[in-house]
């Protein structure tokens, strides 16, 4: 769900404390979506 800048993701399950979670993005190798998982990230999805 897609509200304003934000995106909402919800759980098809119960999400323990510490759990790691992945998000698969399903681009097509391109290259064209910067990565802004942190301050300075080069890498691009």
């Amino acid at each position: 769900h897609i509200l304003g800048d934000t995106i909402w993701i919800r759980a098809a399950r119960n999400i323990k404390a510490g759990e790691e979670l992945t998000y698969d993005y399903c681009t097509d190798g391109e290259g064209s979506i910067h990565c802004r998982c942190h301050t300075g990230c080069q890498r691009l999805l």
